[in-house]
């Protein structure tokens, strides 16, 4: 499921209520990864049973879901929670406010993602100059003299990761 769609995998859309369980299956997580999730905040049950199991819904697989894509993307549980708001489970929320909190995480992710770029553009040009450091300095080294240890005595050997 992408986190752009309001798609749903057949075997989520045929059923109702979820118990915790039954949702880390079907997001391919643990229980223990949800029960972390709901103390952070990024998921809360719809409701509880009568025997107080929580039990989810379509809503929260997606959410799931989308925290699981953003986790893919490298953002940290704390950014995901930045990005997405806390989840506030089933509470009616009158349209203009939604429309507003909807405005507000998509500028929060908007940033974030603009950051994130920002960060993975200096580290392209970091590995970029290295990989020039060193078809430059030692290649021709190798090329010269590939048994000896030129490296040891080496000006240009912070070009090196190791």
């Amino acid at each position: 499921m992408s986190v752009l769609t309001n798609s749903l995998p057949s075997v989520v859309e045929k059923q109702k209520d979820f118990t915790i369980g039954a949702l880390a299956k079907a997001c391919g997580v643990t229980v223990r990864a949800l029960r972390y999730y709901e103390e952070m905040g990024l998921i809360r049950p719809v409701k509880r049973t009568s025997g107080k199991y929580r039990l989810y819904n379509q809503r929260s697989f997606k959410r799931v879901s989308a925290i699981l894509a953003l986790q893919a993307l490298n953002y940290s549980l704390d950014e995901i929670l930045q990005m997405l708001g806390e989840d506030n489970g089933n509470l009616v929320i009158p349209k203009s406010e939604r429309v507003v909190g909807t405005q507000k995480a998509l500028k929060t992710q908007q940033a974030l993602v603009k950051n994130k770029l920002v960060s993975l553009q200096r580290f392209k040009h970091d590995i970029d100059q290295r990989m020039n450091d060193l078809a430059q300095f030692c290649e021709p080294c190798l090329d010269n003299e590939p048994e000896s240890n030129c490296c040891d005595g080496c000006d240009h050997r912070d070009v090196h990761f190791s």
